[in-house]
């Protein structure tokens, strides 16, 4: 039986998708959040939704393995530059710098390496790179 908080997170995320949602796609979402760690709140739901649009097949079990090992150092506030050396250095994930630039495009962002991008940002970009990386090794 689903808590009153439940209902309210639920009624939150139908709301931002804009449509009804079953009880398992619902019950996929709160897993999810959950192992990633992702708060059931407006910011928290927001930012599925816009990992859904990114990548729906790979979205969850991005997430998981994301989760599970760590790949990505804590995510802060980071320039471009140093979210660029962390990419394309640290992960060893190669790209074409039209590739880097879409990532941000996606999220209607665009790239410049002197600007600093919030934490979400910043771990949105890398959880598409993780993504490219699986789809292209």
């Amino acid at each position: 039986m689903e808590t009153n908080e439940s209902h309210e997170s639920r009624a939150i995320y139908e709301t931002l998708k804009r449509k009804r949602v079953s009880d398992s796609h619902w019950w996929r979402v709160k897993k999810a959040a959950a192992t990633a760690g992702i708060p059931l709140d407006r910011e928290g739901l927001t930012q599925l939704i816009r990992l859904q649009k990114i990548s729906p097949r790979f979205c969850y079990s991005a997430l998981e393995e994301q989760t599970r090992k760590q790949e990505a150092p804590a995510v802060r506030d980071m320039f471009g530059h140093e979210l660029r050396k962390l990419i394309m250095g640290d992960m060893g994930i190669r790209c074409h710098r039209s590739t880097f630039g879409k990532w941000f495009h996606r999220l209607n962002v665009s790239f410049n390496a002197k600007t600093l991008y919030s934490k979400t940002t910043a771990s949105l970009v890398i959880l598409q790179a993780i993504i490219y990386g699986r789809k292209n090794t």
